[in-house]
């Protein structure tokens, strides 16, 4: 476990009330950072409760790794939304924050009256993160959307798709709640910029986040190559001629060349083979065309070696490519390991798991798992009397009501 000594944001307040990844994960990258995070629960709990995975495999809502993943570091209580009473408390909870990060769809908070502009006039300074498949506006406002719908729309999952490419091949997705952290990744660093401009200006903002459009931000690359270029990028097109994934004899490796000094590289690496050197390889335009040519012949190199030995070879070589790691190779990783990149956690079961500490280091503050993710209501006390100021015969009706 990590401590608070060399945290970033002590005495900042966030209010969280988001499910399974992309909200939880947002409020988590703040708790880590040493942001005092309350999530607030239904009193059935967050669904990331039963997706595990499970020690065992015995599903327990106290035992799921991603639940326990993505809420390290905070405390927990449980309202009743549905509730006049439980939408009451949550309002002060609010009018005590910094920070509210929710995904609830468009116009639900306004109908508990919990919306931006209700809870603005109690907390000037409140900044307001709010997490939709399409955002607060718009044509698409109300469309109801998977992850891997915003995915795809966003253009990330099928590289700014065209034509028949796009309507005759199934969708595919990254594996786990890849998108979904990306989207918690684009809110947290959007409250923490609002938050900054919060504490300037004294009043706070609703930063309005968009699935799709966080899928978009991570399109940087292609969108401005379709910009200088005219090239349309599409899955199972050549122009995915700059990176690819290679077999080798233990597993794959991923290859990049996006310039002609990286392709000289990883020409090098391969030790210089006189069909690298050909006309129809020698630019970013002869590589295009030729693709499917030019990464057959690579995979005759790469599978006479071992993943391993080609990305310490190309580490040497300054060639940008990537080992495919199981997940135990992960672990043992050197490079990890050198990092600190995986931390001990103890849940409050007892089980011991290894987690990471945190997507990046700070040179003078750093990501620290400060306690284990709460139990279901396990802060109700602590939080609704010790901040609120309930009595705790109150709270002892609103449990027997239903409310928390």
């Amino acid at each position: 476990m990590g401590t608070e000594a060399h945290a970033a944001l002590p005495g900042v307040r966030v209010l969280e009330y988001g499910r399974l990844v992309a909200a939880p994960y947002a409020s988590k990258l703040l708790a880590d950072l040493g942001a005092d995070v309350i999530k607030v629960e239904d009193p059935g709990g967050d669904p990331a409760r039963k997706c595990g995975p499970f020690p065992e495999d015995r599903p327990h809502p106290e035992n799921s790794g991603l639940f326990l993943y993505l809420n390290t570091s905070k405390s927990g209580v449980t309202l009743n939304m549905d509730s006049a009473e439980g939408r009451r408390l949550f309002g002060e909870l609010a009018a005590r924050s910094d920070v509210l990060i929710e995904d609830t769809p468009p116009g639900q908070m306004a109908s508990w009256g919990l919306d931006f502009a209700t809870l603005h006039e109690q907390n000037q300074r409140l900044v307001m993160v709010s997490i939709t498949p399409f955002g607060q506006t718009g044509p698409c406002v109300h469309y109801k959307a998977h992850a891997l719908t915003t995915f795809h729309a966003g253009g990330e999952g099928m590289l700014l798709p065209n034509g028949s490419d796009y309507v005759a091949r199934p969708p595919v997705s990254l594996p786990g709640f890849a998108h979904d952290y990306d989207c918690g990744m684009t809110a947290a660093v959007a409250g923490l910029a609002a938050l900054y401009h919060a504490r300037a200006a004294g009043r706070g903002q609703h930063v309005d986040i968009s699935r799709q459009e966080a899928a978009t931000a991570f399109m940087r690359q292609e969108i401005s190559e379709y910009v200088a270029t005219g090239v349309v990028s599409s899955r199972g097109k050549a122009a995915s001629y700059h990176r690819d994934v290679a077999p080798c004899k233990d597993g794959y490796v991923t290859v990049h060349f996006i310039n002609d000094k990286e392709w000289e590289a990883f020409t090098e690496v391969m030790g210089n083979p006189e069909w690298a050197k050909s006309d129809r390889f020698k630019d970013v335009a002869g590589r295009r065309e030729n693709h499917r040519e030019m990464m057959q012949r690579l995979a005759e190199w790469t599978c006479q070696h071992t993943k391993l030995e080609i990305y310490t070879r190309a580490q040497v070589l300054h060639s940008p490519t990537g080992a495919h790691l199981t997940p135990d190779e992960l672990l043992a990783s050197p490079q990890y390991a050198a990092r600190g990149f995986f931390v001990d956690m103890t849940d409050p079961q007892g089980h011991a798991w290894r987690v990471p500490r945190g997507p990046c280091q700070f040179s003078e503050t750093s990501f620290a798992v400060r306690r284990p993710a709460p139990r279901l209501g396990e802060h109700n006390d602590a939080v609704l009397c010790g901040q609120l100021g309930l009595l705790r015969e109150t709270l002892a009706r609103l449990r027997q009501t239903g409310v928390v």
